[in-house]
């Protein structure tokens, strides 16, 4: 009796089982596709974040950098003198 209850669970699990390994894999593949897309959303956010970082700078050095080149020769000019 017991041995045939215990048959009967197994055959009920691996009923279930079955029953739902594609819905389960489908849930775990749904999480993976989840995740994909938001280290891609942070890659490219990040991406873009960079590129505005360098046009910013690039900006400032074209708009002010020949006002910061003579600051710095003046300064290199008269630190030379000292020396």
């Amino acid at each position: 009796m017991i041995y045939d209850v215990d048959i009967s669970y197994i055959s009920f699990r691996f009923r279930c089982h079955s029953r739902y390994h594609f819905r389960y894999h489908l849930y775990h593949l749904y999480h993976l596709y989840h995740l994909v897309i938001c280290i891609k959303f942070w890659l490219e956010l990040r991406h873009t974040i960079m590129v505005q970082i360098i046009g910013l700078f690039y900006m400032f050095y074209t708009c002010y950098g020949s006002s910061f080149n003579n600051f710095f020769n003046k300064l290199t000019s008269k630190v030379n003198k000292k020396f």
